[in-house]
């Protein structure tokens, strides 16, 4: 039982696509973070002379900031995006073309630049965007799987490896249907 597939693998957009789902938790929860706080920052220079109640203090406050942080989070996009492909550009390893295969012993990629691979027991965990599956060999590094190369019964196969090989609170794969 494997998934194997040859080529060049990952484009632009699947690089750009993996980064978005990467950091995305992290950048709304820096947005509702922003949200909260500094309205209640606004609070802590109310004074009673002023001609403006607390409530509709704080409910301006929250409108300007909502606004102020819909700015924030578009611009972090846009930046991530930027940033992407800047290092998608600058690397001829990502370009290449590769085979990725995934088996009972593991994940593993071979380029003209080298090889690579773990074994089911050194992945830190599995998790499925909307564009591709992501097997994560670190925090931040991931074998990527565009779902685009992939078809039905591969994405059957990746599934029932990752959940064979790897623990329950590991896998973040989405079900498999029926």
């Amino acid at each position: 039982m494997e998934v194997r597939k040859r080529g060049r693998i990952i484009g632009l957009k699947d690089y750009i696509a993996f980064n978005y789902f990467h950091n995305l938790r992290q950048i709304v929860l820096f947005a509702v973070l922003e949200i909260a706080v500094f309205p209640l920052v606004i609070l802590l220079f109310y004074s009673p002379d002023m001609e403006m109640s607390p409530a509709a203090m704080y409910f301006g406050a929250l409108i300007l900031f909502t606004a102020i942080t819909g700015v924030f989070f578009l611009l972090q996009l846009l930046m991530l995006r930027i940033r992407s492909k800047k290092q998608y550009d600058s690397s001829k390893v990502m370009q290449a073309e590769s085979e990725l295969v995934a088996n009972e012993a593991g994940v593993f990629e071979t380029s003209e630049y080298g090889s690579t691979g773990f074994q089911w027991r050194d992945i830190h965990k599995a998790a499925e965007g909307k564009h591709a599956m992501y097997i994560y060999f670190s925090r931040i590094q991931a074998f990527i799987f565009p779902k685009r190369l992939l078809s039905a019964e591969d994405r059957d196969t990746l599934r029932i490896l990752v959940s064979k090989n790897l623990n329950p609170k590991k896998n973040h794969l989405k079900k498999r249907r029926v």
